[in-house]
């Protein structure tokens, strides 16, 4: 998207217009807090507090006589297995990709 603002510029946002939102007598304190957590959080992540996680999983690529082939489904990174090893336990002691650093919960980034 060519308009994508940033963290900081988003916590900006939003703190100029609390006071004008904690004047109206309709808004509800928590919702006065959420607006504050919010801008804080932003202000975290513009800073380099929170970095975003990236999300992918080991998938089989090819089963071979002698090792299978799996990959990162987030960088491609491929990695041989034995044979002897079971997959699950190799997933299991591999919950990062050593290349990209994405998390390998099983889960996918892809929001399509």
């Amino acid at each position: 998207m060519p308009n994508e603002m940033t963290a900081a510029e988003a916590a900006e946002i939003i703190e100029k217009l609390i006071p004008d939102i904690e004047n109206d007598m309709t808004i509800y304190a928590y919702e006065s807090e959420a607006l504050h957590t919010a801008a804080s959080y932003l202000r975290k992540i513009a800073a380099g507090e929170y970095k975003p996680v990236v999300h992918a999983h080991w998938e089989l690529v090819s089963e071979g006589a002698q090792c299978n082939l799996v990959k990162c489904t987030h960088c491609g990174r491929s990695i041989a297995v034995a044979r002897n090893v079971p997959l699950d336990e190799w997933r299991a002691a591999k919950p990062y990709c050593d290349q990209c650093g994405a998390l390998m919960n099983g889960k996918s980034d892809d929001h399509a």
